[in-house]
C-alpha cells in the first residue's frame, strides 16, 4: 500500500509539472529613486504669526521675527537656533525633521528634551521683565526652489509680564513667570522660516 501510494503521488508531481506554463521571462523595469530633499543649512528669518483670534496677547507679540541658524543631516533630522541673546539659552534651540517634502518642526527646547525628557517651551525674554514662550508642532511643505517653508502651527503662544532666569540645580537656565500667563492655544498659528 505504501509503494502505491508513493506512485500515485510522483504521477501527480510530474502532471502538475507537466502542466506548468514557462511563458516568457520578462526583465524587471529599472526603477529611480527619488533622492531625499534635504533643508539647506545655513541663516534663515523665522517669523512665528499668532492666530489673528488671539485678541488676548498683546498686539506687539502677536507677529515675532527672528534670526535662525539652521543644521540639518542627510537622514533628515535638523536642529533650528533663534535669536541673538535674546532668548533664553536653554530655551531657545527647536529640532524637527524633513520627510520627503515634509517638515516638522518641533516647537519645544531640544536641550532640554534631551537633558530631562520633557517638553519645554522656546522663549524671548522681552525688555521690562517679561517673557514670551511657544510651544506645539509645526508641519509644512518645503519649497526647493526658494527654500521656504510656511508651516501652520498647532500649540501655545503665552505671554509672561513678570518673567524671571532661574537656574535650575545642573546649572540650567529657565525661564519661570510670577504671574498668571497670557495664552492662547490654536491649530492656526503660522511658522514661516525664509532662507537669508
Amino acid at each position: 500500500m505504501r509503494l502505491i501510494s508513493h506512485v500515485i503521488l510522483a504521477a501527480a508531481v510530474s502532471v502538475s509539472l507537466v502542466g506548468c506554463d514557462k511563458g516568457t521571462v520578462t526583465p524587471a523595469t529599472p526603477t529611480t529613486t527619488q533622492q531625499q530633499p534635504t533643508l539647506p543649512n545655513g541663516d534663515y528669518t523665522v517669523t512665528v504669526t499668532a492666530d489673528p483670534a488671539c485678541t488676548n496677547l498683546p498686539a506687539a507679540l502677536r507677529t515675532r521675527t527672528y534670526r535662525g541658524s539652521l543644521a540639518s543631516d542627510a537622514g533628515g533630522a535638523f536642529r533650528l537656533v533663534l535669536g541673538e541673546g535674546e532668548m533664553v539659552p536653554s530655551q531657545s534651540v527647536a529640532f524637527g525633521n524633513l520627510r520627503n517634502t515634509t517638515v516638522t518642526i518641533f516647537v519645544s527646547s531640544e536641550e532640554l528634551f534631551l537633558r530631562w525628557l520633557e517638553d519645554w517651551p522656546i522663549v524671548e525674554r522681552l525688555p521690562n521683565v517679561g517673557a514670551l514662550s511657544f510651544y506645539g508642532r509645526a508641519e509644512g511643505t518645503l519649497r526647493p526652489e526658494n527654500a521656504t517653508i510656511n508651516a501652520a502651527f498647532d500649540g501655545v503662544i503665552a505671554y509672561c509680564s513678570a518673567a524671571t532666569i532661574d537656574t535650575t540645580i545642573d546649572n540650567v537656565l529657565l525661564s519661570a513667570c510670577k504671574v498668571p500667563l497670557v495664552e492662547c492655544r490654536s491649530g492656526q498659528h503660522l511658522v514661516l522660516l525664509d532662507r537669508r
